[in-house]
C-alpha cells in the first residue's frame, strides 16, 4: 500500500505528491519520503525514508531513546548526556 499519491502535471518533469497520513485514537504516522515509492516516479535520492509519528499517549521528545517530556526516568535524568538535575520540560 503506497502512503503517497503521486499526480502528474501539465509542467514536464513536476508530479505533485500528496502524503496518506495513517491515523487512529493513539495517533498517526506520515511519511514524507520513501525512497522505494519515490524512485517508481523518477526520483533517486540517498535518503530512504523521512517520517513525522505522534503518538498522543506517550508524547515524547525525537532522542535515541524515547524521553519523556514531564516525568523522566531515573535512569534517563541520571544519563552522561542530560544535564544534573533536568526533571523534564513543562509546556
Amino acid at each position: 500500500m503506497s502512503r503517497f499519491n503521486f499526480i502528474p502535471s501539465p509542467l514536464a518533469g513536476l508530479t505533485l505528491v500528496q502524503r496518506k497520513v495513517g491515523e487512529d485514537y493513539r495517533g498517526f504516522l506520515s511519511r514524507f519520503y520513501c525512497a522505494d515509492e519515490f524512485r517508481e516516479v523518477g526520483v533517486n535520492k540517498p535518503v530512504a525514508q523521512i517520517n513525522r509519528t505522534l503518538n498522543l499517549a506517550d508524547l515524547t521528545l525525537g532522542s535515541g531513546w524515547p524521553l519523556a517530556i514531564t516525568g523522566i526516568s531515573e535512569k534517563d535524568r541520571n544519563h552522561n548526556l542530560i544535564e544534573q538535575g533536568f526533571q523534564g520540560i513543562t509546556l
